[in-house]
């Protein structure tokens, strides 16, 4: 039997070639079946790598200021005079120490920083992997490197972070935009509006550390920013990455795209998918955001549009899971009943390993 292997990484635990290592050696431990290796991203961490590892290209590294002021290493490729990087690599919220985790008063400026990197170095397009941040800024960091400048009632300039949004009365372009004539595109990993119940600040905000009443300061911040901007219309993935989406989009002219689309075509997924007679996906929490843009949902529909059975190995379950599943011939929690979430991530790839040998479908069975 052949078996696709293509799974993202489990957030906060292992990357996705960590999982689909994991899953390889349960693969074996099942029988003597043919496994390939295809892991994935949809735009969050090891998006890059992912890219990279498709297209054989060289990983390169870059310093530029991370979400806390601090210069980190930034991995990025050039694929057929594409430049390809991810935020995740720069603002990632593993980077903050967690008495330091305030989204609202980390910065986004590494990233425009790695946009006028890439351009100065002769990119003509750039594809930026938009998730897992820690930040909740509206892109506004990102402007600041750009050269955009920010003023409050009073006409002071300052330099907004998400704690600050609200303060901002009037933006000014740079004279020459620096990524004029470069194409820039977003390669998102969920399609949240900027603001509102579905918006950046209150479904990601608390994730990132912020507390009740800064969610509710940090959505109006949002709004105000939507305002200045004379963006009054939502557009879909505005709200990924703590507003990244929208800040990319109006201040870096990027064009938002599902990161799932973009991984599924670089690393030649249908193609491999046609050749399989089973795939196996899997991602650290299967709920309904997996419905959103997630790629373990996206392989998912692929392979049932293909007529290739689909096992999704997730690390625990969420609210909605049965739902965010029905596109897979069967959903497997990594994790047993019992065993608590730390103890599930410090023996993630033993149990991973021990969900995928105990799949009938590698045994025969249904």
């Amino acid at each position: 039997m052949r078996v696709l292997l293509c799974p993202d990484s489990f957030k906060g635990c292992l990357d996705a070639l960590a999982v689909a290592h994991a899953m390889r050696e349960g693969v074996s431990r099942a029988g003597s079946h043919d496994a390939v290796e295809c892991p994935v991203s949809d735009g969050g961490e090891g998006f890059t790598q992912a890219i990279a590892s498709a297209a054989g290209a060289e990983l390169r590294t870059l310093s530029v200021t991370g979400s806390h002021g601090r210069s980190v290493g930034v991995p990025w490729c050039a694929v057929d005079g594409e430049a390809v990087f991810t935020v995740a690599d720069i603002v990632h919220l593993g980077f903050v120490a967690p008495g330091e985790r305030d989204p609202g008063a980390l910065t986004t400026r590494g990233i425009g920083e790695m946009l006028l990197a890439m351009a100065r170095g002769g990119a003509e397009r750039i594809t930026v992997g938009l998730g897992g941040s820690g930040t909740v800024d509206g892109g506004v960091g990102v402007a600041l490197a750009l050269g955009f400048t920010f003023q409050d009632e009073n006409g002071e300039a300052f330099e907004p972070v998400g704690n600050t949004l609200g303060r901002i009365a009037r933006i000014e372009p740079p004279k020459a935009h620096p990524l004029a004539g470069v194409s820039v595109t977003v390669a998102n990993d969920v399609d949240n509006p900027l603001t509102g119940e579905p918006g950046a600040a209150r479904v990601f905000g608390p994730q990132k550390g912020a507390t009740a009443e800064q969610v509710e300061q940090l959505d109006d911040g949002l709004a105000n920013l939507q305002r200045v901007c004379s963006q009054q219309n939502d557009h879909p993935g505005d709200g990924a990455a703590g507003g990244l989406g929208f800040g990319l989009r109006v201040f870096a002219g990027a064009r938002l795209t599902p990161g799932s689309e973009v991984v599924i075509d670089a690393v030649k997924l249908r193609e491999k998918m046609a050749g399989a007679d089973l795939v196996i996906t899997g991602e650290g929490r299967l709920d309904m955001q997996s419905v959103a843009g997630k790629i373990a949902w996206a392989v998912g529909r692929l392979a049932e549009e293909l007529g290739v059975p689909c096992v999704c190995v997730a690390g625990s379950f969420g609210e909605g899971w049965a739902e965010a599943g029905r596109v897979f011939s069967r959903c497997v929690r990594a994790t047993p009943e019992g065993v608590d979430a730390e103890a599930g991530m410090r023996g993630a790839e033993s149990l991973i390993a021990e969900a995928v040998a105990g799949l009938p479908e590698l045994s025969g069975g249904r």
